[in-house]
Parts: structure tokens; C-alpha cells; sequence
């Protein structure tokens, strides 16, 4: 399950790429079909577009490498691993808060069960300790 998401992570990712670089492909076509008779504002607005358009390619490459490089390096997989553990580590915590609740309630229980016990003891240590005191006071 976690490799079919890796793949389709990295299909959206070229999907993601692809559409930027073929973007910027038909940007720069749309260039060439200008009329020459602009003013040179108009030039000044495609320089600009052009710059821009470098960037937005410079950045699709860069963005590109960088995939590439975390995929070699594996450190896909190690995030793609430690995102698949943390339901797994919230279903361990879940796990281990219900046992200790049901601990502490049989904690409690006993306790509330032990009570009359122990003031029945208590009673009967009373009891004993005043006979023991009237023997030894003869």
C-alpha cells in the first residue's frame, strides 16, 4: 500500500512537471506568433515574460533535481515510511490509554470493595485491643 501511494506520488509529481514544463513550451510559442509592430513597451513586456518564463523553467528544473536526488538518496521511502508509522504508533497509544483505564478502574473497584473490609477489621482491632488491655490490667 505504501509503495502504490509512493508511485502515485510520483506520477502526480511528473504529472505536476511535465505540465509546468509544457506550459512554459507553449508560452514561449505564443512569443513568436507576436506582430512586429509593437512599441517598444510591448517589448519591454515580452523581456519580461521571457525572464519569467526562464525562471518558471529554471525552477521546474530545480524542483525536478531536487525529486530525482531525495528518490536516489532513499529518503523518499524513509518519509514515506515514517508517515505510514504514525497510525500505527496512534493505534499503540490507544491501545496501551485503554489498558491503563481499565487498570485503574479495577484499582478502584477494589479499593471501594476493600473499604468495608478494612472498617470491619479496624472495628474488630478495637475490640481485641480493649479485651488485651483488660487482662493485663487485672
Amino acid at each position: 500500500m505504501a509503495s502504490n501511494r509512493a508511485t502515485q506520488d510520483s506520477d502526480d509529481l511528473e504529472a505536476l512537471f511535465d505540465s509546468i514544463v509544457s506550459a512554459h513550451t507553449q508560452e514561449e510559442a505564443g512569443e513568436g506568433t507576436h506582430c512586429l509592430s509593437q512599441s517598444a513597451a510591448n517589448d519591454q513586456s515580452d523581456a519580461n515574460k521571457e525572464k519569467s518564463g526562464k525562471v518558471i523553467n529554471q525552477l521546474g528544473q530545480m524542483t525536478r533535481t531536487l525529486h530525482d536526488t531525495l528518490r536516489e538518496l532513499g529518503l523518499n521511502k524513509a518519509i514515506e515510511a515514517a508517515a505510514s508509522s504514525i497510525p500505527d504508533a496512534h493505534d499503540r497509544l490507544h491501545y496501551v490509554a485503554t489498558l491503563t483505564q481499565q487498570a485503574a478502574e479495577r484499582v478502584l473497584n477494589a479499593t471501594e470493595a476493600a473499604q468495608p473490609l478494612v472498617e470491619n477489621m479496624e472495628t474488630e482491632a478495637n475490640r481485641l485491643a480493649a479485651q488485651w488491655k483488660k487482662l493485663f490490667d487485672k
